[in-house]
């Protein structure tokens, strides 16, 4: 069986860095009233599913590059929203979070990328050599993140 090997070149690296800075835009767009800031996380989701299938879809190094991708990606975009008010010299208005939305769309992103991960790191653990390596790394910090993720998510939707 010819399987693709996992071959994170200068191009997919660009690839992965490219969405991850693209999704994390909307931390700087996020208005009430607007739904401008989908267009950059839906475009980064696109410019990651390229960069996945470029790197071979079902290998642990593709979803444990996919998972530093969008987690670094989710906490820029979280940090952007945190020092906004400072960049632009304007609050927030009181009342509902307008982030509230983009955290709801990023929990699903998540949602959806969480179980894909979770199926190919256990496939390669149940495979040998450097997969099984790559794969326990990988599903270690797949619930690592999943727990401080959704945790964050959790408080950014319910606004506690």
């Amino acid at each position: 069986m010819n399987r693709m090997q996992f071959r994170l070149d200068t191009m997919n690296l660009l690839l992965y860095i490219s969405a991850g800075l693209v999704m994390a835009i909307p931390g700087l767009l996020v208005t009430p009233g607007r739904s401008s800031w989908m267009a950059p996380l839906l475009a980064g989701l696109v410019l990651l599913t390229v960069a996945v299938l470029r790197t071979g879809p079902s290998e642990a190094g593709t979803a444990l590059a996919l998972l530093i991708a969008l987690n670094s990606s989710y906490w820029l975009s979280y940090l952007l929203w945190s020092v906004r008010p400072t960049l632009i010299k304007r609050s927030p208005p009181y009342g509902e979070d307008p982030f509230a939305g983009a955290v709801a769309l990023w929990a699903l992103v998540f949602l959806a990328v969480f179980f894909y991960q979770l199926i190919v790191f256990v496939y390669g653990a149940l495979q040998g050599g450097k997969a099984r390596t790559i794969s326990v790394i990988g599903f270690l910090g797949l619930i690592f993140q999943s727990t401080v993720t959704f945790r964050d998510i959790w408080i950014g939707i319910e606004g506690a």
